[in-house]
């Protein structure tokens, strides 16, 4: 028996197709299915049923799946703890990253970890909040920077502050919008990111609030993209208040006046690796980088 087929066993069923669980993986669909055939002739079981829906587990497989899930579990735990035992921590910790480098401190970050094993070797991705989740359940991420609530209880989150969020309109829009009316807004072109984005949910429930719909004319998950498309006049965007602050110091974009809009900023990771030695560590450095507010 395979670790990775553990790993191609515990993909399909939360993907419920092959196609997405191999994608998912970063192989093909005909070599995940020869890694299912292999365990099952292995354990003697068949572990799932292909239906209109997609891959449906069977009664084995629904048995077999939190034991495999313990297994990796257990793997990674003891990686972790022969690190431990050579008195020093190492090993790569792959972080998504969904702002910029300043706001989620990590310079703070990175020393904190440094003190605490040298050995540890950071890893950052830049994504959204929706992919970073994914790459959490695929472990293709240890932990990630999420903006909004956890998905769900295999998700651990540490809230670390509430982002203060701004609609950011292009300075030559300062009389158009002037007015301080929602309809106008909507009337007007907006960047947006992918759905898995929470901030696009977020503006989406503004608009919807009103009885409005707005007007989607570009999409990037790039803040950075999104600000210099702003201060080019393509449209308007919801940002993290000091992302836009950039942009209003060079002159080039607006913070149009709203009431509060927040969204909690949390470091995830998948519950069942919360013991793990080094992402035990990272809690601790990413709370503390945040401990002043």
């Amino acid at each position: 028996m395979e670790l990775d087929q553990l790993r191609a066993f515990t993909a399909i069923c939360e993907e419920k197709t092959v196609t997405r669980a191999a994608a998912r993986l970063n192989t093909t669909p005909p070599s995940l299915s020869v890694k299912i055939k292999a365990l099952e002739d292995e354990l003697g079981v068949v572990l799932f049923r292909r239906t209109t829906r997609g891959m449906e587990l069977t009664g084995a497989g629904t048995i077999l799946l939190p034991e495999a899930e313990r297994i990796l579990t257990a793997v990674e735990n003891l990686r972790g703890t022969a690190a431990l035992i050579r008195k020093r921590p190492r090993g790569i910790l792959a972080i998504g990253l969904n702002a910029s480098a300043d706001f989620l401190r990590l310079g703070r970050l990175s020393e904190g970890i440094q003190r605490a094993g040298e050995g540890i070797e950071l890893k950052f991705e830049h994504s959204v909040s929706g992919r970073i989740i994914k790459g959490l359940e695929s472990r293709t991420l240890d932990a990630g920077f999420i903006f909004g609530p956890a998905p769900g209880p295999h998700i651990l989150i540490r809230r670390l502050t509430t982002a203060s969020l701004v609609v950011c309109a292009p300075r030559r829009w300062e009389n158009k919008i002037a007015d301080g009316k929602w309809e106008t807004l909507a009337r007007l072109p907006w960047l947006h990111s992918e759905s898995v984005c929470p901030f696009e949910e977020i503006t989406d429930r503004l608009f919807e609030e009103k009885g409005l719909t707005r007007v989607k004319s570009v999409q990037t998950n790039d803040d950075a993209v999104k600000l210099d498309l702003i201060a080019s006049g393509v449209g308007l965007a919801l940002l993290e208040e000091s992302e836009a602050q950039k942009g209003v110091e060079k002159g080039a974009v607006i913070i149009w006046p709203t009431d509060p809009i927040g969204c909690d900023l949390s470091l995830a990771l998948l519950a069942g690796r919360a013991e793990e030695p080094l992402l035990k560590i990272l809690l601790t450095e990413a709370e503390d980088s945040w401990r002043d507010g």
